[in-house]
């Protein structure tokens, strides 16, 4: 690898490093994260800066408006999220809930939109973030309608963390589960991922038929409990609904 390829890859590493901490991260704890010299941190540290790809809040480092701008760009060219967008709106609007858009990338979906609830819990996902696939209602649903031969290969590479008491640590669990949520075009997450947040998925089709995506409702277990089914009801006309205009 050349010298101008090794650069390249560590200011990204600072750049992911950055994006992962909410509130921020300092120098010290980048150079501890990234073993890498702290000449060298500082160094591209200074450049990013200086670029606005970061900026300084106090004595953490956030991302900059470079980033921001860039992000919006990206979602203007990506119309699964333009099409989308609204319908979330309209969903986090009905049921006061945050809602997620999210597609499967390698073993892990990524969320690619979001829009808060008006409730005071705030969720802990960001635009960009991942999760697993067994434990959340947004994974599980797009398992379920993958073909055959990507499933075996998705399942067989799950590592199964338990992340709650309640998370599913069996394939056999999770394959059962799997047959029930290709019936009723709907998952839960019942607290698997996080203590206390209930979350409500439904996937979203191409043209061709394929799982693009997936739409979900998260909350807290509380106030989404006590209206499962009528969520469950308006997830899925909004995934439908992406669905249709997507393909049309």
């Amino acid at each position: 690898m050349k010298d101008g390829e090794k650069s390249l890859g560590k200011m990204l590493h600072i750049l992911e490093a950055v994006s992962k901490e909410v509130g921020g991260i300092g120098s010290k704890e980048l150079i501890k994260k990234l073993q890498l010299p702290r000449s060298t941190v500082f160094r591209m540290l200074k450049f990013l800066t200086e670029k606005d790809y970061i900026k300084t809040k106090g004595a953490v480092y956030i991302l900059g408006n470079m980033i921001l701008k860039l992000g919006t760009i990206a979602a203007k060219q990506n119309s699964l999220i333009r099409v989308a967008h609204p319908h979330l709106i309209e969903l986090s609007k009905v049921t006061c809930e945050t809602s997620h858009l999210a597609e499967l990338q390698e073993n892990s979906v990524v969320y690619i939109d979001k829009v808060e609830g008006s409730r005071s819990l705030r969720m802990g996902s960001m635009i960009g973030n991942s999760s697993p696939l067994q434990c959340t209602g947004i994974g599980k649903v797009i398992l379920a309608f993958l073909n055959n031969e990507t499933l075996k290969d998705k399942i067989k590479n799950m590592a199964f963390k338990k992340f709650t008491s309640n998370t599913i640590m069996s394939r056999k669990i999770l394959l059962e589960e799997l047959k029930t949520i290709r019936k009723m075009k709907v998952a839960f997450d019942r607290c698997e991922h996080e203590e206390g947040v209930f979350c409500i998925a439904s996937p979203v089709f191409d043209c061709s038929g394929k799982v693009m995506a997936a739409v979900s409702v998260s909350g807290a277990e509380v106030y989404i409990r006590e209206n499962t089914s009528e969520y469950a009801e308006l997830v899925k006309n909004t995934a439908d609904a992406i669905s249709k205009e997507i393909g049309a």
